[in-house]
């Protein structure tokens, strides 16, 4: 981190209490969790957009209906 720019000699003890927390392998597992959630996320989105579409769908095939039987009447 960029505060080890300012304190260069506490460096040593930031690495000994990483590697003692282990620090990356939690990164790694929380970034892991994190990617899961977004595409659970993407796939609620296509699926509420999907639905959006659908109902614009129907309305269109309701009034072109209603236009037909308009027409004929």
């Amino acid at each position: 981190p960029e505060f080890f720019w300012d304190y260069p000699e506490l460096e040593p003890l930031y690495t000994i209490v990483s590697r003692y927390l282990d620090v990356v392998a939690r990164i790694n597992v929380l970034n892991k969790k994190l990617e899961s959630i977004h595409e659970l996320l993407d796939m609620l989105a296509n699926e509420q957009n999907h639905k959006h579409s659908s109902t614009l769908e129907w309305i269109i095939i309701i009034l072109i209906a209603l236009e037909i039987v308009l027409f004929l009447h």
